[in-house]
Formats: structure tokens, C-alpha cells, sequence
């Protein structure tokens, strides 16, 4: 990637960590010195993610791209907190973040796919949110229930990149399914 779609997708981060820290209360704020550890994680993961697999190709697919931003946002910590207690949500801002940001950037990759040509969807099928599959057991949403998937993730240390390209793939897949076109008016 280069250093100036670095920085793009590091604003989308920043946008949306700005987004949770108004939602915050004042609970958290951004730490010191966030975004060059966000781009050590992010390139080293990157780098590791390369060594693991078998392609020949020197660039990586979407799905990964916004995974390995999902881990690197992760294990930055973008956030600190700022009273001794904070809230369920602001516990987990880091998380939501990591989720939201893959998808904003997943969705920014096919529109650029979609302008070019590459990618023949209708334009309208991803400009507004992704529609997302029921959970398995019923029990609250996808959003949600991934989210905390990523937080049980990250403390047994298993976050994988591949896995997370997998259900960033399935998300997109759902959607294309389940999306329907405007009713001509």
C-alpha cells in the first residue's frame, strides 16, 4: 500500500475514533503517539500476513486490507481512558472502532471498485450500511456479537487476519444477497 492510501485509510480511522470519543461522555480520549503505533501494527501484521500465505501477488485483497486496519486498531489502543470505571460501551470503544473502520474501509474499496469498473454492483447497493445477517442464537445483533468476538479474540491472542477477511467477505456476500433495489417511482 502506498504511503498515501496509508494515510487515507488512517483518516477514516481517525474520523470514526473522533465519532466514539464525542459518543464517550468524556470517558476517553485519544492516547499519545495512537497513530504511529497504529501504523507499526498495521505493517507488521501486514508483513506477517504475507509471509503466511502462498500468493505471488504483492498487494492484498480489500478483505484483508480492512482486516489487518481491524487488528492494528485493536492492538494500538487508540483510546484512554479517562475515569477510573468507564462505561460497557466506552470498555469496548476499541473494538467498535476495529469493526467499523474495516467496514467503512471494505465499503470505500468497492465503490473505487464499482467507479473503475472492476466491480459491476449498482452504485446505490453501498451507500448506506451494510446489511447484516440475524445472529445464530437470536441474542442481540451481528454488529454486536462480532464485536465482542474481537474483544474474546484479542485476550486469548487469537486475532487472525484470515478470519477476519473471512466474515468481512460473508458481510459483503450477505449484503449483495440480501440487498434489494429501489422501487422505480
Amino acid at each position: 500500500m502506498t504511503p498515501e492510501k496509508f494515510a487515507e485509510i488512517l483518516k477514516i480511522v481517525e474520523s470514526l475514533a473522533k465519532v466514539q470519543i464525542n459518543c464517550g461522555n468524556g470517558e476517553i480520549d485519544f492516547h499519545t503517539g495512537w497513530k504511529s503505533r497504529l501504523e507499526q501494527h498495521y505493517y507488521s501484521a501486514r508483513d506477517d500476513a504475507k509471509a503466511h500465505t502462498k500468493a505471488t501477488e504483492k498487494l492484498l485483497d480489500r478483505h484483508k486490507v480492512a482486516a489487518l486496519m481491524m487488528i492494528a486498531t485493536i492492538k494500538s489502543d487508540p483510546f484512554e481512558k479517562l475515569v477510573p470505571v468507564p462505561s460497557a460501551r466506552n470498555v469496548h470503544a476499541r473494538f467498535w472502532l476495529a469493526f467499523s473502520s474495516g467496514l467503512v474501509i471494505l465499503r470505500r474499496w468497492i465503490l473505487a471498485d464499482i467507479k473503475d469498473g472492476t466491480d459491476k454492483s449498482p452504485p446505490d447497493m453501498h451507500t448506506k450500511q451494510f446489511i447484516m445477517p440475524k445472529t445464530m442464537n437470536g441474542d442481540g445483533d451481528y454488529d454486536k456479537q462480532t464485536v465482542l468476538g474481537l474483544y474474546q479474540a484479542h485476550m486469548s491472542g487469537r486475532l487472525d487476519p484470515f478470519l477476519l477477511a473471512n466474515i468481512l467477505f460473508l458481510i459483503d456476500a450477505y449484503h449483495r444477497l440480501a440487498w434489494k433495489p429501489k422501487e422505480p417511482s
